[in-house]
């Protein structure tokens, strides 16, 4: 399976590096929390919180991906 999402993945996430250089500071500190997050939760053991964690950082990111420049935060 890690085989067959592993060039849109890293498609994807060049992408958003790309873009995020765009973007005011503010929004990549929102970013960086977000890894902090789950992070933190990976390494609590807290499966549930971890899962939480990803849920939210991958809409933020698809938000921010689709809605362009202009999404808040």
């Amino acid at each position: 399976m890690l085989r067959t999402i592993q060039r849109p993945l890293e498609f994807s996430v060049s992408l958003t590096r790309t873009l995020a250089l765009a973007h005011p500071t503010e929004r990549r500190l929102n970013v960086m929390s977000e890894h902090v997050a789950i992070l933190e939760a990976i390494e609590a053991g807290d499966p549930d919180k971890a899962r939480t964690a990803m849920r939210l950082h991958l809409q933020n990111a698809c938000r921010r991906l689709f809605q362009g420049p202009d999404a808040t935060e």
